[in-house]
């Protein structure tokens, strides 16, 4: 499987959020690494675990930036980021019981659910940002 490359294109504007993203995605392509290599169980699930860890962080502090800021599509934001935290739980929870190899539909749903959320979500709060003079 393809690894994510970081295009410009992917920027939200905030230099934070940007180098967040950035992170989860090297994070993202471990995973794909190791799903492509020996296959690691273990790695796997570090990777998973950091995955988890950072995009709860990550999500909390995008959340906390809409609050101060009074972002109007703030509900969806967490719509989509509660059916995140829910859908990770459970792929980490159903790899706990299955010791085998990563099923190639969790690396799909990781990636296009980040690649989307960024592009069709995050990419909303862009202009309202800029304005708020964040960067």
């Amino acid at each position: 499987m393809e690894k994510i490359i970081w295009v410009d294109s992917y920027s939200v504007g905030i230099k934070e959020m940007d180098k967040h993203h950035q992170h989860i995605i090297q994070i993202i392509n471990t995973i794909i690494e190791e799903k492509d290599g020996d296959d690691s169980f273990e790695s796997i699930t570090n990777a998973l675990t950091e995955l988890t860890v950072y995009s709860k962080n990550h999500l909390e502090r995008e959340e906390q930036l809409m609050l101060d800021h009074k972002y109007p599509d703030y509900p969806k934001q967490i719509k989509e980021h509660n059916y995140f935290r829910e859908k990770i739980a459970n792929l980490c929870f159903d790899l706990i019981e299955d010791t085998g190899s990563i099923p190639a539909e969790v690396l799909n749903f990781l990636k296009e659910w980040f690649i989307n959320h960024i592009i069709n979500v995050d990419m909303r709060y862009k202009l309202f940002f800029k304005e708020k003079g964040l960067v």
